[in-house]
């Protein structure tokens, strides 16, 4: 079981999409459950972070980035024909009909390697001097046998039985993990019911796992999942208000100490004070700038005529 800490605040003050500070993974296939929006991908990277301070090997795959619908490109020729990770696949997208294909052989050794050896053996991939470590005559060894795979949008234009042969691949590659005496973590984000069925799911919000009995109950959870969502968007949108209102108000506070500042040196300058011309046009300078900001936050201000420090 591998365990870490959650973003508390990724992207707003005092919100995050997972609940529980910390949560727990089980070994084997996860299937992360919520509507679009509810933090999937999010608490992916989370993981991905947490797991590198851990120094434990992890590899991300992002279908909709690393290639579009090529999670089958990437996973279809995992192993080679006749050794004991051989295992062919041909999917389908069910958008377009299209078999995924390319790069199949040269990634599925990369999945290979990764879980024999805890990183990709390849020039370009870097993760071998972080997870590894050098024995007293210098020789490389692993020091984990943890493997940690994450996959974001897999099921993203898959049809039925496209993902159906995914699951089948992902058994063999646990089963392939056994043997080798590696704990692997498959951890992957669903979009669709046909991932999560028989699976164990892990529910992004509250951080727990949980099984389906059917599509309804699946779907009953997506529906539930976007309530909440639609909830803590406003709840944020509420406090992103509030807090742009103070930011305004701190603004128009500056604003009218400034101004005043500057319509006082002018009149010192009208009564024949001599003024030192850095002190008039610094005064002028924060004077505008201030209103160039309210005016990014949308507030309408009126003209400010330099000559006379007046509006």
């Amino acid at each position: 079981m591998i365990t870490i800490n959650t973003w508390r605040d990724p992207y707003d003050a005092g919100f995050t999409t997972t609940k529980p500070k910390q949560v727990s993974f089980q070994p084997g296939l996860t299937v992360l459950v919520g509507c679009n929006g509810a933090g999937k991908s999010t608490l992916l990277m989370n993981i991905k972070e947490e797991v590198a301070e851990q120094k434990l090997p992890c590899h991300s795959y992002d279908n909709l980035v690393d290639g579009g619908n090529h999670l089958g490109a990437i996973l279809g020729g995992y192993g080679e024909e006749g050794d004991d990770l051989a295992l062919g696949v041909s999917l389908f997208t069910s958008s377009e009909g299209e078999e995924i294909k390319g790069n199949i052989s040269r990634e599925s050794r990369l999945y290979k390697s990764f879980l024999e050896l805890g990183y990709y053996n390849n020039r370009d991939y870097k993760l071998r001097r972080i997870f590894k470590d050098e024995d007293e005559d210098g020789n490389e060894k692993i020091i984990s046998n943890v493997r940690i795979l994450l996959f974001d949008a897999v099921d993203s234009g898959m049809s039925v039985d496209a993902v159906i042969e995914i699951k089948a691949l992902f058994d063999t590659m646990m089963q392939d993990a056994a043997k080798m005496g590696i704990e692997l973590y498959l951890i992957i984000s669903a979009n669709e019911y046909e991932l999560a069925r028989g699976s164990q799911c892990f529910d992004v919000n509250t951080g727990k796992y949980l099984t389906f009995a059917d599509y309804e109950e699946y779907r009953d959870f997506i529906i539930k999942s976007r309530m909440k969502k639609e909830v803590r968007n406003k709840k944020a949108a509420e406090r992103n208000e509030k807090r742009r209102q103070k930011e305004i108000a701190a603004l128009q506070k500056q604003y009218e100490k400034k101004l005043a500042k500057y319509q006082s040196l002018l009149k010192k300058e009208a009564a024949g004070e001599k003024l030192p011309y850095y002190e008039k046009y610094d005064a002028e300078r924060d004077v505008k700038s201030i209103i160039r900001d309210l005016k990014d936050y949308g507030v309408e201000m009126p003209e400010f005529k330099v000559e006379e420090g007046k509006l």
